[in-house]
């Protein structure tokens, strides 16, 4: 029987941790179940307290009264009781913010004076200054009543709106200029992301625009309200004005990539060839002027579509655009450029003074934008032309046209392809593949001494002389006679090339479609 009890006990003392555990477990939850209700019970009090009003004091309606019958020497008499300028009614309204909406300043003088210990940014119960009412009730001069008490013209409505941006909702000129007096931010922003600018340009008021931005608004916070201050200060706009300025609006929607800004000025007729005033080209180190410039730049395809659409030239700037897009590597610039009549065969002399267009020496290692080029017209022939060599190497005829060839293109100092692809720099294969690449667009040429020395060591020599030692084809000499009569223009147009009466295929071959590689680009 010992040993049973004793059994019974130890088994009691086995269960015990597990209905000990137990009863813990009942009463954290019972614990947690205390703390949910006590928090729902403080909520509800809190509630109950925020939404119970005590009732204002005789004084506090006095002063109410008075301000409403705009009687300043109640307000006198009641200036003593200072607390009751503290008192709030059911809306949250102070007798400032009563004194703030009605039209007698001396009231609200009066209510200033005896709410010593107010700080002028309390709020109503929907989150209004008493500024911000003073503004929306287009009471201008309350408003400049209380930023000379001091109150902040910073601070907004439950919107975020500002009083400068509700100012200028109202069109009210005198109050804007009085809050900017007083301080106020001109680019601040609201919930909906617009500034006191947008708004002016929403509600068409060109006047508060033109002191907004005399303030410095910033115009380009925001595309689609951009377009709407344009359109409103567009009028305004003088020829005198933009010489004075040194830029077009063309230019800063170009620079700016506003497209939509940019398309607003064409429609409205402005010139997209104006050029940037000399004193402004200046700051550039490119000497730039042109519009269509500054967009080649930036590598915006949009506003440089839009542009060479307009009529905007390609041709205004020391540095030609076509010459940017292709040391940039632009190639879909590259052939809009080429579309609408850029030279393919341009120069820029200020570095070196090369017989050969410059384009070619932005694209030397570059085969996709020299293929471009090429197709596009390209005077291939100017790179053989040097008076390199004997020329007794040459048949008489050819050796006579040859030098009044190089008479005609070339002067004393300018530098040949020869001397130009010879630099220690450049690679051997480099120069193999530009010259391989050319021999497609010339008929028979020949290689001087220096330039042959520099293509017998590389990879591309024997395809090379393989292709001058033997006669071209027939097929190949026509299309070069035929394309020798087609401008560069009408080759580089869709629309010109369509109205070439030959076949497709044949359009094609003279095009050298076979060589188009813009596919891969």
């Amino acid at each position: 029987m010992l040993f049973v009890s004793f059994s019974n006990r130890r088994g009691a003392r086995d269960k015990l941790p597990a209905r000990v555990n137990r009863m813990k477990n009942f009463e954290q939850e019972d614990i947690k179940g205390e703390l949910k209700n006590f928090a729902l019970r403080e909520s509800i009090q809190d509630s109950t307290r925020q939404h119970r009003k005590e009732a204002n004091s005789g004084h506090f309606t006095w002063i109410m009264s008075a301000i409403q019958k705009g009687d300043v020497a109640a307000l006198q008499q009641l200036s003593e009781h200072q607390s009751s300028f503290r008192e709030q009614d059911s809306r949250g309204w102070l007798p400032l913010h009563r004194a703030a909406v009605q039209p007698h300043t001396q009231v609200l003088e009066a209510v200033l004076q005896a709410s010593t210990e107010l700080t002028l940014e309390e709020l109503t119960a929907n989150g209004d200054t008493a500024l911000i009412l003073a503004v929306e009730a287009g009471l201008v001069e309350n408003v400049t009543a209380l930023l000379k008490h001091g109150a902040s013209p910073h601070n907004t409505n439950d919107k975020n709106e500002s009083p400068l941006l509700l100012a200028v909702r109202l069109k009210c000129y005198e109050m804007a200029f009085a809050l900017m007096m007083g301080g106020a931010f001109v680019d601040q922003v609201c919930q909906k992301k617009r500034t006191a600018l947008h708004e002016a340009a929403k509600v068409g008021c060109p006047t508060i625009l033109m002191l907004l931005l005399r303030h410095g608004a910033k115009v380009s916070t925001s595309a689609s309200y951009t377009t709407c201050a344009l359109r409103t200060l567009l009028p305004l706009t003088t020829e005198r004005a933009i010489r004075i300025s040194g830029h077009s609006p063309v230019h800063l929607a170009a620079d700016g990539g506003q497209s939509q800004c940019l398309q607003l000025l064409i429609d409205q007729g402005f010139d997209v060839n104006v050029p940037l005033e000399t004193h402004m080209s200046e700051n550039y180190g490119d000497r730039r002027r042109s519009a269509l410039y500054f967009a080649v730049c930036n590598g915006d395809v949009t506003c440089a579509q839009m542009l060479l659409e307009a009529g905007a030239r390609s041709d205004l700037d020391p540095l030609r655009c076509i010459l940017v897009a292709i040391r940039a590597e632009r190639y879909e610039l590259v052939r809009l450029l080429l579309s609408h009549g850029a030279d393919v065969n341009c120069y820029f002399n200020a570095i070196s003074h090369t017989v050969f267009p410059t384009g070619l020496q932005y694209c030397l290692r570059d085969p996709l934008m020299r293929r471009l080029l090429f197709n596009s017209g390209y005077d291939a022939y100017k790179c053989f032309q040097c008076c390199c060599g004997d020329s007794e190497e040459l048949d008489s005829s050819w050796a006579q046209l040859h030098n009044q060839v190089y008479q005609i293109y070339s002067q004393p100092d300018a530098i040949t392809f020869c001397e130009f692809v010879s630099v220690s720099w450049l690679e051997r294969d480099v120069v193999g593949g530009v010259v391989r690449m050319l021999l497609d667009y010339v008929s028979y040429v020949h290689l001087c001494p220096k330039l042959r020395k520099i293509l017998e060591d590389g990879p591309e020599w024997e395809d090379i002389s393989g292709i001058l030692n033997s006669p071209r084809s027939l097929q190949h000499l026509s299309r070069l006679v035929v394309r020798s009569h087609i401008s560069p223009k009408i080759l580089n147009s869709a629309a010109a090339m369509a109205e070439v009466p030959l076949p497709p295929r044949v359009k094609n071959y003279l095009s050298y479609r076979e060589y188009d590689l813009h596919g891969d680009i």
